[in-house]
């Protein structure tokens, strides 16, 4: 293993030894079990069969600016890698699986973008503060959410303020960035009103990376609001709707690596989504609930000519989702409950781009599926177990049945959990998989998948678990442009994914805490016998934090990413080189509503690149204030 890994390795061991030394001097009390919402039926983490991680953000993350991406590299099996900084293209992998290969959903609202050349996710948005909790469920998850949950899913649920109430933050620091938000809720009448407004703005550094000479900074502003509300209506009838806009410019490299810079290169975002609920609360043994979702986004990219590049460039993007779900929820007793509903939804998009005199458009074109589901869940005494089955009807492209099974069982007298999933999953084709020019193919078959994990949970004592998960993943029909036919879309190519999760956790009552987590993943490209790009073989995260004096509350964190494949500008397979990253945090509470906090970034200064070519943060200071009212 590379030297850094070893450095951090022993750095855990020394704080895992501090730790443990102080955890035994604190009392210790049964913490509320986490209610996991990504499944359809809501269930305590610990009743969970298949691999589910929660993240939470700590008061100190909410109290910074920092993306939602830099929360998830502390999830078993997730690797982030960031194009470039804040407002450029930020990919998720859960276990190797394509970052495309993940339905991502924002309360309640699939967030994939119809437009995205294979309906995938961008990262770089959301920002901690506005987040409440993500639930990151690894593995096919498609027989209970169907379509595009072929490599897992990420459930984002966002932050509501108590009761009448509010809260005002600010945060300056490093590339002169300026974050603020304001967040709100009261009460009116039989309703309570939750607002969600964040602003974002920074001068930025070289996305493409200053170690190939690239000087101009890329800058990056977005602002973003949320409206939700909870209303009783009469007759134990509930209406929940949320509104949620975001606006963002972002300037561009052309590239990433020598010749990357650009110095009019910029891309606008416009995202609306909205969502209404309504479910009725009147009967013990059956709740029904209907949902109507809507999303929509135009995005365009505008890189007119200069010295560095002749030929104008010119993208417009426009997608959009209607989705209609209805679920009914059946408490047969008080260890079973089955849920059975459908939902259908319709992708909407159209694509320009010009290039020069080059012109590639794809003319408004529209997609449906539709599924009937069913899931079950059952326990008695320590033992408990899912079973979901799932068929749907893509439109025009045939039918797919899936499904997802996990038993598990707890053994009391030792403080162990034995538990296993699998699962089938599939991904349909992208609009522009299908209908672009050129490279499109009609005759495109879905994606699919088969997946697997066996996982043990041992209780070490108070606050105190390690768990290990093995997992494999066969993926099949992969849709990739053929080399050897003008690079159109077909379905040739098929991956292994499998590896080693482990992870060892501390918390107290008293607000500290220690995690660190392990992956050793083997992400094979089966048609080129060759690691995939952008799966590291090793990963390790350490975060930990202690509280002092009770108004100081202190954390560190620290990742170190190993060697992996990526691409260079002439799409040539290179091996880069491993990182290990340093970062802290603290927050102090002033009193009379008020906290002050800073966040050093990357402490040790090091330069490193997380995709071949572009910048990444050196040592970056950031300070805030926070009110509540």
């Amino acid at each position: 293993m590379q030297r850094s890994l070893y450095r951090l390795c022993i750095i855990s061991a020394v704080t895992v030894c501090a730790t443990l030394s102080q955890a035994y001097g604190e009392e210790t009390e049964n913490l509320e079990p986490v209610v996991i919402t990504a499944s359809r039926i809501t269930t305590p983490q610990d009743e969970v069969a298949q691999s589910i991680a929660v993240i939470e953000p700590t008061e100190s993350d909410r109290q910074s600016g920092k993306p939602i991406f830099e929360l998830l590299r502390s999830a078993p099996g997730v690797s982030v890698m960031n194009s470039g900084g804040p407002g450029r293209l930020t990919e998720v992998y859960i276990r190797g699986s394509g970052y495309q290969q993940t339905l991502v959903m924002v309360d309640g609202v699939v967030m994939n973008d119809p437009s995205s050349p294979a309906r995938g996710y961008d990262f770089g948005r959301l920002n901690a503060r506005q987040v409440d909790r993500i639930e990151v469920l690894s593995g096919s998850q498609s027989g209970v959410h169907g379509a595009n949950a072929i490599g897992g899913v990420i459930n984002i649920i966002t932050r509501r303020q108590q009761s009448n109430s509010a809260s005002i933050f600010g945060e300056y620091g490093a590339f002169d960035t300026r974050r603020g938000s304001i967040l709100a809720a009261r009460e009116v009448g039989l309703s309570t009103v939750n607002l969600n407004f964040g602003y974002d703005e920074s001068e930025g550094f070289p996305a493409a990376s200053s170690r190939y000479g690239n000087s101009i900074n890329s800058g990056y502003r977005n602002f973003s609001g949320t409206v939700s509300t909870e209303t009783k209506l009469k007759d134990a009838w509930h209406l929940r709707t949320t509104a949620r806009a975001y606006q963002a410019r972002s300037e561009l490299p052309f590239s990433g690596g020598s010749g990357g810079d650009d110095p009019n290169h910029v891309q606008f975002e416009t995202q609306g989504t909205a969502r209404a609920e309504v479910s009725y609360q009147g009967n013990s043994n059956w709740e029904p609930t209907i949902a109507l979702s809507f999303f929509k986004t135009f995005r365009k990219t505008d890189n007119a000519p200069d010295l560095i590049h002749a030929d104008s460039a010119t993208g417009r993007y426009h997608g959009a989702r209607f989705r209609l779900e209805q679920l009914n929820q059946f408490i047969l007793n008080d260890s079973n409950t089955l849920t059975i509903g459908i939902d259908s939804q319709i992708d909407r998009g159209s694509i320009y781009d010009q290039y020069g005199a080059y012109i590639s458009a794809m003319p408004s074109v529209s997609q449906s599926v539709t599924g009937i589901f069913s899931e079950n869940r059952w326990k008695s005494g320590s033992s408990f177990a899912s079973v979901a089955l799932r068929g749907d009807r893509f439109h025009g492209f045939g039918n797919q049945l899936t499904y997802r099974l996990g038993p598990g069982h707890r053994f009391e007298s030792t403080g162990t959990t034995l538990k296993g999933s699998l699962g089938r999953g599939f991904k349909i084709p992208s609009l522009d998989q299908i209908y672009a020019p050129i490279y499109g193919n009609p005759s495109l078959s879905s994606e699919t998948s088969f997946s697997y994990d066996l996982s043990m949970q041992q209780d070490l004592g108070p606050g105190l678990t390690l768990q290990t998960t093995w997992f494999q993943s066969q993926f099949s029909n992969l849709i990739l442009g053929d080399p050897t036919d003008m690079f159109k879309y077909k379905n040739i190519g098929s991956a292994t994914n499998k590896g080693l999760e482990t992870s060892f956790s501390y918390s107290s009552p008293s607000g500290s805490s220690l995690t660190i987590q392990h992956t050793f993943l083997m992400a094979r490209n089966n048609d080129k016998n060759e690691d995939l790009i952008r799966r590291p073989r090793q990963s390790l995260h350490l975060s930990a934090r202690r509280k002092l004096l009770q108004s100081l509350d202190f954390g560190i964190n620290a990742r170190y990413v190993g060697i992996r494949n990526d691409t260079d500008p002439g799409f040539s397979t290179i091996r880069m080189p491993s990182y290990t990253v340093f970062n802290a945090d603290a927050s102090y509470t002033i009193g009379g509503g008020y906290k002050a906090f800073g966040r050093l970034d990357n402490v040790l200064d090091r330069e490193y690149e997380e995709v071949a070519g572009y910048g990444t943060a050196r040592r970056s200071l950031y300070v805030g204030l926070q009110k509540e009212i």
